[in-house]
């Protein structure tokens, strides 16, 4: 056994389950709707910010964050969009961020923190792992509105 770890995952009452996360969103204040097509997905919006809170993972232990930025770009924006989230991803930590593509003519920037929680987690961790994800990928969202603006004043 690496590391002196158990492969027995966590003991029930400090699963994450999407009830655990519906109750740390209510003790945080932040309004939710469940996804009426994914049992294990809540979304919200956050400063005018689509985001989405998943349990994921083959044991339901995987907390995904992930918020989109609220303007959509062009597809000749790709280059400029792709350079933006490396340059965001060489100098933080967090959120991990990316361009995808919408459809034929629209890219979307999205934001994504991801937390394993196979051995159990407390309710003050899942807390604090929603307050990271919201503020950092914010942070980075406010960070594309001032470029991207201040990329479209040099470009008139």
């Amino acid at each position: 056994m690496p590391n002196g770890h158990s492969h027995d995952a966590a003991p029930a009452g400090n699963k994450l389950t999407i009830e655990r996360l519906e109750e740390s969103l209510e003790r945080l204040g932040y309004a939710f709707v469940e996804d009426d097509d994914t049992p294990n997905v809540l979304r919200a919006r956050f400063d005018h910010y689509p985001f989405t809170f998943a349990v994921a993972g083959e044991h339901s232990h995987i907390l995904v964050v992930r918020g989109r930025w609220d303007e959509l770009l062009s597809v000749q924006q790709k280059l400029e969009a792709t350079r933006l989230c490396n340059h965001w991803n060489m100098e933080r930590m967090w959120p991990k961020v990316y361009v995808r593509r919408e459809n034929d003519s629209a890219l979307g920037m999205y934001g994504e923190l991801v937390f394993d929680y196979y051995y159990g987690v407390s309710d003050e961790a899942i807390d604090r792992a929603i307050t990271c994800a919201l503020s950092t990928t914010v942070a980075f969202f406010s960070s594309l509105s001032s470029q991207v603006s201040d990329q479209d004043e040099a470009d008139a």
